[in-house]
């Protein structure tokens, strides 16, 4: 039997060509990939549509053994980080407040020109995150509350090496020192 889901997997889906093509695609400002089920969800959602899980269908998945590109950062920037961006800046409204307490470290990162993207919101009408909070993932903060502000967020920088303490990419595990590259991650 197949019932609503709040988000789904972004390349796995069947969606309607016509509806999609109304609905923008995928925003183009995405890139490579990161964020892109969140961006189609949202939208899906507050723009008139929604999304049914269906546990009897069967989807095949094409995926590389390697990636022929580099992925991580592209031109200096987290990709991932700027995709998220893009999707929390148009779609959360007031609360991509929480996302950046959770990513206090993506303030910093230029998601690009979101215009068309809130051009698009505009004119479909779409309804407010909090309306989706409220009707399609109202059983998430009962289970995970809202964050409260960060006291004090940052990297703990040696002013003389300009190195940061690191987690040396594991939980647990020690503690080391590695260069300061701004991104968060093993850092904060």
């Amino acid at each position: 039997m197949p019932f609503r889901s709040p988000t789904h997997a972004g390349g796995l889906f069947a969606i309607d060509r016509l509806w999609f093509q109304e609905l923008g695609y995928y925003d183009e400002g995405l890139q490579i990939w990161g964020g892109e089920q969140y961006e189609l969800s949202f939208k899906i959602w507050q723009c008139g549509g929604g999304i049914l899980f269906v546990p009897c269908s069967h989807v095949g998945h094409v995926y590389r053994s390697h990636m022929p590109y580099t992925f991580g950062k592209l031109s200096g920037k987290p990709i991932i980080s700027a995709n998220m961006i893009r999707v929390v800046r148009t779609w959360m409204d007031d609360y991509a407040q929480y996302y950046f307490i959770r990513e206090p470290q993506a303030r910093k990162v230029d998601p690009g020109d979101l215009t068309a993207q809130l051009a698009l919101k505009e004119r479909l009408h779409c309804k407010s995150f909090k309306w989706y909070m409220d009707n399609v993932a109202y059983d998430v903060l009962p289970s995970y509350p809202l964050l409260p502000k960060n006291k004090v967020w940052g990297e703990a920088r040696n002013p003389h090496t300009g190195k940061c303490l690191d987690r040396m990419g594991g939980i647990p595990g020690p503690l080391g020192v590695h260069g300061c590259h701004g991104f968060g991650g093993n850092q904060v």
